[in-house]
């Protein structure tokens, strides 16, 4: 058999193993012990070091992961104090600020951040979030870290930017951005 053909026919087993392996998922790369077997399952860390999960906590949740702004992400998936795009707005009730007078069509929520409702329908169509707390930790604080980030946008003016395919309109306010509404 040629070298030419050997390569190929490694090269096709290669990628058939990788497959595997990637499909199989984690239970693939479990440690081995030196029989060949799976290794023993160690006993999880003594409850002081282990961080417990918040009760509702999401890896999609905003209040959490601010950072899920810079990242690809499905808008119908992220939470924002646990309410959905799509989700009542009786379900934000318990992190409304109800200090606050808002007009119709938008409620304030907790923390300076914001939903967008459908007065008729009573339905959030857009998660806001206006905190600059959780918009230095996503690492974007002026319209040139959203473009680097992002790319020039779809629309713009020197008030907004809409990334038509992310859902996402970010407001200005000269060059630092006043907030992002996932829509």
């Amino acid at each position: 058999m040629s070298l030419r053909k050997l390569n190929a026919l490694f090269a096709v087993g290669l990628s058939a193993a990788l497959v595997a392996i990637v499909s199989a998922g984690p239970q693939a790369a479990a440690p081995k012990n030196v029989a060949g077997q799976a290794a023993p399952k160690t006993a999880t860390p003594p409850a002081s070091t282990a961080k417990p999960a918040a009760p509702g906590a999401s890896a999609q949740e905003l209040s959490e992961h601010p950072e899920i702004l810079t990242q690809d992400f499905n808008p119908q998936v992220v939470s924002l104090f646990g309410v959905k795009l799509g989700d009542k707005t009786a379900k934000a009730k318990d992190s409304m600020d109800l200090i606050s007078n808002t007009m119709p069509g938008m409620m304030k929520m907790k923390e300076g951040n914001q939903l967008r409702y459908n007065p008729l329908t009573l339905t959030v169509t857009a998660l806001v979030v206006n905190n600059r707390t959780w918009l230095l930790k996503a690492n974007l604080q002026d319209r040139y870290d959203v473009e680097f980030r992002f790319g020039k946008p779809d629309i713009s003016d020197e008030r907004h930017a809409v990334y038509l395919s992310r859902r996402m309109l970010v407001t200005y306010n000269s060059q630092d951005i006043t907030g992002i509404e996932i829509r």
